[in-house]
């Protein structure tokens, strides 16, 4: 979740909450972006093996171009 972080960071993502939860080996990080209207969210489940993201914004446009940037790191 640290590379997860980072990417988030370099992207203008900050105000973060982190979960995790050990017995069900999953941990989640929530990233809020500094100057628009958009929330991203990173979820890495050990067990299924898995890694999920979301974002979320008010202008479509932009909440796309941001999903199609995050889609593209490695993390």
């Amino acid at each position: 979740m640290t590379q997860a972080k980072t990417v988030l960071q370099e992207n203008g993502f900050g105000d973060f909450d982190e979960d995790q939860y050990l017995e069900e080996r999953i941990s989640d990080i929530t990233g809020y972006h500094k100057s628009e209207s958009l929330t991203a969210e990173i979820e890495c489940n050990q067990k299924l093996g898995i890694t999920v993201f979301g974002v979320s914004g008010l202008d479509n446009r932009l909440t796309y171009k941001m999903y199609k940037i995050l889609h593209k790191a490695e993390w």
